[in-house]
C-alpha cells in the first residue's frame, strides 16, 4: 500500500515537473554536442555530466522530500474537512499563499452560514416546544369543562378534543425526534402496552373496537417513554382505520416482537414502499383525509434511534400488521 501510494506521488510530482525536467535533459544532451563540436576531452565532458546528474539527483531527492511531504499534509487536510486548515501546509510561493486565504475565508463564511442556520433552527424548535406547551393549558381547560357539564355533543367534543391533544404531542415528539434524550433500561413490556390501551380505550369503547390482548411477563432493552410513543401511533393508525372488527396485540418472545394487528381497511401494494417517508399520506391516506404523513416516520425513526425495527405487512380490505422487533444493537444501560 506504502509503495502504491509513494508511486502515486511520485508520478504527480513528475507531472507536475515535466517541464524543467525536459528542459534539464535537453541542456545535458547539448551540452555533451557542444563538448563533442570543441573537441573537449572525453574524460572532462563526462566528469562534467557526472557532476551534473549528482546536483540535480539531490536536489530533485530533497525537492521530492518536501513536495511528498506537502502531499500529505494535503491528504489529511482532506480527510479532516471540519479542522483542515490546521493541518494545510505552509505555503510555498504566492500564489499557494493566495489559494489558502481563499479556502480559509471560504470556510470562515461557512462556518458563520451554519452558525446563522442553527440560531434560527433553534428559535424556531423553542418556539414550537413553548407553542405545544401552552396549547396543553387550553386543552387541559376544555377537558376540564366536558366533564363538568356532560351534554349530549359531550363525546363526539371529547373524540375531537383528545385528537387535537394527541397532534400537539406528535409536534413536540417531532421536535425532540433528533434530540439525545434516551434513558436506556430494562423495561415491562407489559406496562408500555397497558399504558398504551387506557390511553385509547375511550375510543376503542366509542367505535366498538374489540381488544385482544394477552399480556406476556417480557423485559426489553429501550427507552420507555419514546418506544410507548411508537406503540401508542401504532394502536392510533389501527383505530383510525378500522371501522369494524378487532384489533390484536401479540407479543412473540423470539425476537421479542410486539405485533399489533388489526382488521381495518389496509394499504395499498404501491404505498407500502414509501409509507415510512416524511410527509408521505398514501391512496388511504388522502381519502379518509386523516393522515398527516409523520406517523410512522417518526416511528421507524425513534425505532432506528433505539436499535429496533418496525415492519409491516398490509392487505387492502383485510387489514394491517406491524411488527416491532424489540431486540437491541449497541445500547447501554443508563
Amino acid at each position: 500500500m506504502k509503495i502504491k501510494s509513494l508511486y502515486l506521488v511520485l508520478d504527480a510530482y513528475i507531472r507536475m515537473h515535466k517541464a524543467g525536467i525536459i528542459l534539464i535533459s535537453v541542456l545535458f544532451l547539448l551540452s555533451g554536442f557542444v563538448s563533442f563540436l570543441y573537441g573537449l576531452p572525453a574524460e572532462a565532458v563526462l566528469y562534467f555530466w557526472l557532476l551534473w546528474l549528482v546536483t540535480c539527483g539531490l536536489s530533485g531527492c530533497y525537492d521530492f522530500y518536501k513536495f511528498r511531504n506537502r502531499y500529505n499534509a494535503l491528504q489529511q487536510a482532506i480527510s479532516q474537512p471540519e479542522t483542515f486548515e490546521q493541518v494545510l501546509p505552509h505555503p510555498g510561493n504566492i500564489i499557494e499563499e493566495q489559494y489558502q486565504h481563499i479556502l480559509q475565508s471560504q470556510a470562515e463564511a461557512r462556518r458563520k452560514l451554519a452558525s446563522e442556520q442553527e440560531q434560527k433552527q433553534q428559535e424556531v424548535l423553542d418556539y414550537y416546544t413553548m407553542w405545544v406547551h401552552q396549547i396543553k393549558t387550553p386543552i387541559a381547560a376544555m377537558n376540564l369543562m366536558l366533564q363538568i357539564n356532560d351534554g349530549p355533543d359531550y363525546n363526539r367534543l371529547r373524540a375531537s378534543l383528545f385528537k387535537i391533544e394527541q397532534y400537539a404531542d406528535m409536534v413536540l415528539q417531532y421536535i425532540r425526534s433528533d434530540s439525545k434524550d434516551l434513558v436506556i433500561s430494562q423495561c415491562r413490556l407489559d406496562e408500555v402496552v397497558r399504558q398504551a390501551i387506557h390511553k385509547y380505550a375511550a375510543m376503542f369503547i366509542d367505535k366498538k373496537i374489540g381488544l385482544q390482548y394477552e399480556p406476556v411477563e417480557c423485559k426489553v432493552l429501550t427507552d420507555e417513554k419514546w418506544l410507548q410513543f411508537v406503540v401508542e401511533q401504532i394502536l392510533s393508525n389501527a383505530l383510525k382505520y378500522t371501522k369494524e372488527g378487532t384489533i390484536s396485540i401479540q407479543t412473540d418472545l423470539s425476537g421479542p416482537y410486539l405485533i399489533i394487528e388489526d382488521t381495518g381497511i389496509g394499504i395499498e401494494p404501491e404505498d407500502l414502499q414509501r409509507i415510512f417517508e416524511n410527509g408521505y399520506t398514501g391512496n388511504n391516506g388522502r381519502i379518509q383525509k386523516r393522515a398527516s404523513g409523520i406517523g410512522l416516520y417518526l416511528c421507524r425513526k425513534i425505532m432506528t434511534r433505539l436499535g429496533h425495527k418496525i415492519e409491516i405487512e398490509s392487505k387492502p380490505d383485510y387489514g394491517t400488521k406491524v411488527k416491532l422487533y424489540l431486540g437491541s444493537i449497541d445500547l447501554k444501560i443508563e
